[in-house]
């Protein structure tokens, strides 16, 4: 089981503090996808952690850097203790929505611009940066739980500090490019779209609809949504559709096709293959073991 705190942008979660508490195990977990970014910090417990095709042996203090186009899942948890996890979840757009000197994308570059074949998603304990990062977790976890004045620029300062961290660690891995300074004009447009996918979010929604209500080529607008959100526009939707749909799994008694309408599906085949290809399951099983 697990609780969250957050802060909203135009009344809907940016950014969460998630805490986690998970009996041992031995199941063979289907690997899940996320729209969010991820850093998770072992606070106790040991096990095994399986991201795509790679197995991770994890312990107390470990740290996991996620970005949202990685599979994974916690195929094995060791008794007797419980896992004990503390995750931030967060949006790209809670770097980059107000670009005002240094608060730009680059902070994103340990999630976007890495070479896969050299990086290692287990930061372990026994590493004196794992400590670093674990400090500025508690402190933000502090500045949400308090709600200090200025807490949340306070929390997106600290998240920056932890980003620099990360990329100084993986700076022999990370895959810079000498690219031109940003025109603010397409963040504008990323600001706008991400703005008319929540408002219509259940609708029929498509990269064009969003495209024409922009004046913007489709292709243009696919190109800078992905940059700086590190997934495609229309894998987007689909997985915010899907994670709203898992909420109403757990908390509702909707049937399975009202759940489907409700989250922007236009039939249940769509809404099983879009929600398996995000979770691992299907809905049913995904209520059953819920």
């Amino acid at each position: 089981m697990g609780s969250t705190e957050y802060i909203e942008l135009n009344g809907l979660p940016i950014l969460g503090v998630c805490y986690h508490d998970i009996p041992p195990r031995y199941e063979n977990h289907p690997q899940k996808l996320y729209h969010t970014l991820r850093i998770t910090f072992v606070e106790q417990g040991s096990g095994i952690w399986t991201i795509g095709n790679r197995n991770f042996k994890f312990s107390s203090g470990d740290i996991f850097i996620f970005n949202n186009n990685e599979y994974r899942s916690i195929s094995t948890i060791y008794p007797p203790q419980n896992l004990l996890l503390t995750v931030i979840d967060f949006e790209p757009r809670f770097i980059w929505s107000n670009q005002q000197d240094l608060f730009n994308s680059s902070y994103l570059k340990i999630f976007f611009e890495r070479k896969n074949n050299l990086f290692e998603n287990c930061i372990r304990h026994v590493n004196p940066v794992s400590l670093d990062l674990h400090k500025l977790m508690l402190e933000i976890q502090d500045e949400l739980a308090c709600k200090f004045p200025e807490y949340k620029q306070m929390i997106k300062v600290k998240l920056l500090n932890i980003l620099v961290i990360l990329n100084r660690y993986y700076s022999n891995i990370l895959d810079i490019r000498n690219e031109p300074p940003v025109p603010q004009q397409h963040f504008a447009l990323v600001i706008k779209a991400l703005e008319y996918i929540e408002d219509h979010l259940y609708e029929n929604l498509s990269r064009d609809d969003i495209a024409i209500m922009l004046n913007i080529n489709p292709s243009g607008l696919s190109k800078f949504f992905k940059k700086y959100n590190g997934i495609g526009l229309t894998q987007y939707i689909i997985k915010k559709r899907i994670h709203k749909s898992v909420e109403l799994l757990e908390s509702s008694n909707l049937s399975i096709l009202e759940i489907a309408n409700s989250c922007g599906f236009n039939s249940s085949a769509n809404f099983y293959k879009a929600f398996k290809s995000v979770t691992g399951n299907i809905p049913s099983h995904y209520r059953k073991t819920q």
